[in-house]
């Protein structure tokens, strides 16, 4: 994670290792990997993972909603990784991790707490 908030993250294995994302939902996914084909890692290359610029934003645009989802945006600050082949969901992958972005979910809270 650098000072931002963002996380980056390398492919050090000659193995491939794919970026779960679903093309239909908002996300705070870099654009660097969205343009990566299948979203596969290249070797040895760092590259944003989680964009907080681009979190911040959809937070901003989603405030301005009647209603605002908070569910919605705490599920951004959800990355999921897959290490086998990737797959739309990814329970279908083999073997696969989630990483939750703490920072991201901390500077939800503090914007839109949570309603009881």
């Amino acid at each position: 994670m650098d000072d931002s908030g963002n996380i980056l993250v390398k492919r050090i294995a000659k193995s491939n290792v794919y970026v779960v994302r679903n093309p239909s939902e908002e996300n705070a996914i870099a654009s660097e990997i969205l343009k990566l084909p299948n979203g596969s890692l290249e070797p040895e290359k760092p590259v944003k993972l989680f964009d907080m610029k681009k979190f911040q934003q959809n937070v901003s645009r989603e405030m301005r909603r009647a209603y605002p989802d908070r569910r919605k945006l705490e599920c951004q600050c959800i990355s999921a990784i897959a290490f086998v082949r990737s797959e739309q969901d990814p329970l279908d992958s083999p073997c696969w991790i989630m990483l939750i972005n703490i920072v991201a979910m901390d500077m939800l809270k503090s914007k839109m707490p949570p309603s009881n």
